[in-house]
């Protein structure tokens, strides 16, 4: 089993979706990296992970655009 931990900001806040007669929540966390190389030139690079959490749909409220967050799953 693959087990991932995801540190970021969320980019939108999250829906709630419907599939199967099923309820999950939807959202993206964006993580940044920043470095500068030896000429001194500074780089950034971002990289966007989807989330999806089954059903409780009520975390919605605190799931919002720019809230830092900490996904844990596989």
């Amino acid at each position: 089993m693959l087990q991932a931990i995801v540190i970021g900001n969320v980019g939108a806040d999250a829906q709630v979706q419907n599939k199967d007669g099923r309820e999950f929540v939807t959202f993206r966390v964006a993580h940044n990296d920043q470095w500068t190389d030896q000429a001194g030139t500074q780089h950034s690079n971002t990289i966007w992970v989807d989330c999806v959490l089954n059903g409780h749909p009520n975390v919605t409220q605190f799931i919002k655009a720019g809230t830092q967050v900490v996904c844990q799953g596989n």
